[in-house]
């Protein structure tokens, strides 16, 4: 397993969506969500990862997290623009499986 550190942030974030649905079998309310990812950041490929969470840096929270009137190319443009790209550090606890390499 490898676990990532950025270099030099104390406080960071990744871009995610999520919903609310009713199950039509059950009637429960289901909360789903995903985290939005991008090609991995130099640090992140070297180790063979072949995306990256979207990171935004503090000062763009309010306009992600505020956005919900934006269109979705709007706010496709503002992550590509925004995606912090800081360095990371790297604990490696186990090596990667072979084969990796082959994603890149």
């Amino acid at each position: 397993m490898v676990v990532f550190r950025p270099n030099e942030q104390n406080v960071f974030a990744a871009a995610g969506i999520w919903e609310e649905w009713t199950s039509k079998t059950t009637g429960e309310a289901v909360s789903t969500f995903t985290v939005l990812t991008d090609d991995p950041v130099p640090d992140v490929e070297r180790l063979g990862h072949d995306r990256t969470p979207v990171f935004l840096s503090e000062e763009d929270f309010d306009h992600w997290l505020l956005a919900e009137s934006a269109q979705p190319q709007e706010m496709l443009n503002f992550l590509r623009s925004r995606h912090a790209k800081w360095g990371w550090s790297a604990t490696i606890d186990r090596p990667l499986a072979p084969g990796w390499e082959k994603r890149a």
